[in-house]
């Protein structure tokens, strides 16, 4: 991702555990209208840094349009946006 803020009013899915799938989906959910799910398979998150650690539990309290999924079924090509 280049640049969260070029992404508004959209429904966003991050697919990984990462730093940088966490870190994108934060940011994406900050940006105006935005509701990102941000999908990894595993119960938790065990390969990221203590600071998104903590930003992502925050997120998780918050009022902010973040979602959580263990697993994403798929998403149609039809609706793909690059």
């Amino acid at each position: 991702m280049i640049e969260a803020d070029h992404y508004v009013n959209k429904k966003i899915l991050v697919v990984g555990g990462g730093d940088s799938a966490v870190e994108a989906a934060l940011d994406l959910a900050n940006q105006p209208g935005n509701q990102v799910t941000l999908s990894y398979r595993q119960e938790r998150f065990s390969r990221i840094r203590e600071r998104n650690a903590k930003r992502i539990e925050e997120a998780m309290r918050s009022e902010k349009p973040i979602f959580f999924r263990k697993k994403y079924g798929g998403v149609p090509p039809a609706k793909i946006q690059t």
